[in-house]
């Protein structure tokens, strides 16, 4: 299921008050979507202002008050689900998209979506791995539009660096070099899709 999706079990288990505001939403391993989303979300009858639901398999649970955050650690802000314009399937579309043009090849991807500090628009940040279970890129995104923020790549193959450090590619860098891949679009081959695994992505 994708993120909205998953507020909306939580909303119709639990009401929609219990979405009204999310602090955060979590899913990992997605091939492309993951099995659970963990979701953060306001809640000013907890003693710790936050609550955590899981949602999976069409359905939601109810998982307590958080504490990871408060007092120690303040979420970044808070959204609406109504604020999502670009949902999870949306997200990862064009997180392909930005790995096809730097020849990343990844097995799955972790989802995070929280705002950008200091404002209310919803971010998100899409880690995609590799089947070594090594993050090999990180794509921020803006949830509202869609528009890529910021790009960041780690080649560990034949781009890699002479002394054996992986070659790191970030859009953001105050000195950044041109993307460069070192390979042709023909040498650059997606694993062949495992039916037990997912779906073969990128």
């Amino acid at each position: 299921n994708s993120a909205r999706e998953a507020l909306g079990f939580i909303a119709t288990k639990f009401g929609p008050r219990s979405t009204q505001w999310v602090a955060e939403i979590r899913g990992t391993r997605g091939t492309p979507q993951p099995l659970e989303w963990d979701v953060v979300v306001f809640d000013d009858r907890s003693p710790r202002l936050l609550h955590r639901f899981r949602a999976e398999r069409g359905g939601a649970t109810d998982m307590g008050r958080d504490r990871q955050f408060y007092p120690d650690y303040a979420p970044a802000g808070y959204f609406s689900a109504n604020q999502i314009g670009v949902d999870s399937v949306a997200a990862f579309a064009i997180a392909e998209g930005e790995a096809r043009k730097a020849k990343m090849a990844f097995d799955s991807c972790n989802y995070f979506l929280r705002v950008r500090d200091f404002s209310t628009e919803p971010i998100w940040r899409l880690d995609l791995i590799d089947v070594r279970r090594s993050v090999v890129g990180k794509i921020y995104l803006s949830a509202n539009s869609g528009a890529v923020l910021r790009t960041i790549w780690i080649y560990r193959d034949q781009r890699s660096q002479r002394d054996g450090e992986p070659l790191i590619i970030d859009s953001s860098a105050p000195t950044q070099r041109s993307l460069h891949t070192g390979i042709t679009g023909g040498e650059t081959t997606s694993r062949p899709p495992d039916p037990l695994a997912g779906t073969g992505i990128v």
